[in-house]
């Protein structure tokens, strides 16, 4: 039992860690993408910000599966994790949403809406519920002879979902009114501002 212990612990610590980067990550891209942000005026009213937070939001919630397949420690509560999250991002954005008889709201047009904020919070009550009723269930003993492939899978877990966010948030954004070498436009460009080329 004492050899097994090490690779036990490093075990629950990488699957503990592969929640968490999800988690996290899980947890900015439902503040951001339950935001209401004012779209009024803008090309397909602002559908596509809200499209790529769906994407990520989908794509976060796939690293979860993942983890359920693998069966790895703790991923019943990552499940009611998310949820909480979910649903507590959710209240809070409805708490806060501009108010439609505001005076200067009633010109703007909100993404997402209320009714969107609403299914999100739905959503995460059923996660939760989910959650809670699967971990009543029977837990199956740990297969020693999965440890070393299942941590292999979370450490790559980790790094998809920590590298991938971060090296979208370090890059530096386009400048406005921008162009490749070959002269091809990257970035919007009104009127006569001066070129960036890249």
């Amino acid at each position: 039992m004492p050899r097994l212990a090490t690779p036990l612990r490093c075990y629950q610590l990488l699957s503990a860690l592969t929640l968490c980067v999800i988690l996290a990550d899980l947890a900015v891209i439902l503040f951001w993408g339950l935001r209401p942000t004012d779209v009024s005026g803008t090309l397909f009213g602002g559908s596509y910000n809200q499209m790529m937070y769906l994407m990520a939001w989908a794509a976060l919630l796939g690293g979860l599966l993942v983890c359920s397949l693998m069966r790895l420690p703790g991923h019943w509560l990552g499940w009611g994790a998310a949820g909480v999250l979910q649903t507590g991002i959710g209240v809070w954005w409805l708490i806060v949403y501009p108010a439609s008889g505001n005076p200067a709201a009633d010109d703007r047009i909100f993404v997402p809406t209320q009714d969107d904020i609403t299914h999100a919070v739905m959503f995460g009550m059923g996660m939760i519920a989910l959650a809670a009723w699967r971990s009543r269930l029977p837990r199956k003993a740990i297969n020693r002879a999965a440890i070393g492939p299942k941590s292999l899978m979370a450490l790559a877990l980790v790094l998809v979902y920590a590298a991938v966010p971060m090296r979208a948030w370090l890059s530096k954004p386009i400048p406005y009114c921008s162009f490749d070498k070959e002269g091809n436009q990257v970035s919007i460009c009104l009127g006569d501002e001066p070129r960036n080329i890249l």
